[in-house]
């Protein structure tokens, strides 16, 4: 038997419980929305699933602090993926002035839900405001541990710019190749997919023009698993390429280079996973192949 919030006395609890009933009724009833589709299944992905489990296993054991961390988690998740029916999105007037101004404040739901509206809607003037944030705050790197929040609205704002991607100016598309290529796929993110997007609104959009604003990339990468060491993602691309392009057989050649990266146990894996998909998707840009 389902619990009703309103049955529980504790607060957070409460929240949890409410929030968590509103994303699963409202992944119910979504409607396939193509490439927004992975918008969703993002912002799922940045709620702390250990964090859910203990909550779930014990409830009144859980303590307050970690009973409120997830019912904030779980509120901004379900503002994201818009089904929280009592907030409404940013106006663009409301939005230019939070930009603008150093004095406004504004409420990290809304704000969310906005990013969300922004990316299923397509509202072109939407889109070049969230560019324009995300543009503005490029040097405020998340700091170790880092907040959720901070982490969460960067996820969103990544995965607008991707959205806007087709439609950006070309410094913008220079911006997002160069700074939020890898980590977008990272965060799940379709970027193969907006490239050819790209590519089909726009013939004028030559592939190896975009590979040499890639090739300048100023993303930083994990180089081990352990995260003690980093590489520069765009001496990696140049490793890479000069490896494959100068094999007679280019999959035998990207594998044995991926090889060399991370260790065998399921983190390093997974980072493997990443590299092949962002140095995958790089190749095929290079080679004109998407």
């Amino acid at each position: 038997m389902a619990v009703e919030p309103s049955a529980i006395t504790d607060t957070a609890l409460s929240g949890v419980v409410e929030y968590a009933a509103l994303i699963l009724s409202g992944l119910r009833d979504l409607e396939p929305r193509g490439l927004a589709d992975s918008y969703v299944t993002q912002v799922l992905g940045f709620i702390d699933t250990k964090l859910v489990e203990q909550v779930a296993t014990d409830p009144a054991k859980s303590a307050s602090n970690d009973l409120n961390e997830l019912a904030v988690e779980l509120l901004h998740s379900a503002a994201a993926i818009g089904v929280v029916e009592e907030i409404t999105p940013y106006t663009v007037e409301e939005l230019t002035e939070i930009i603008n101004s150093s004095d406004v404040d504004f409420n990290h739901a809304i704000l969310a839900f906005t990013i969300g509206y922004a990316i299923v809607s397509g509202e072109k003037d939407y889109g070049s405001l969230l560019m324009h944030i995300l543009m503005n705050h490029k040097d405020e790197e998340l700091q170790t541990p880092y907040e959720w929040m901070d982490a969460f609205l960067l996820g969103l704002l990544i995965h607008s710019a991707w959205s806007y991607f087709p439609d950006a100016t070309d410094r913008e598309q220079q911006f997002i190749l160069q700074h939020y290529f890898y980590y977008a796929i990272i965060m799940g993110v379709p970027v193969q997919s907006w490239l050819n997007v790209a590519f089909a609104a726009n013939p004028k959009l030559l592939p190896h023009i975009l590979m040499q604003k890639l090739s300048s990339s100023q993303e930083v990468i994990p180089e081990n698993s352990g995260l003690s060491s980093s590489a520069d993602f765009a001496n990696v691309i140049r490793d890479y390429m000069s490896a494959v392009n100068q094999n007679s057989i280019p999959t035998l050649a990207a594998e044995k280079f991926l090889g060399k990266w991370y260790g065998n146990d399921a983190q390093g894996n997974q980072y493997r996973l990443w590299l092949r998909a962002a140095l995958g998707t790089a190749y095929r840009l290079q080679t004109r192949n998407l």
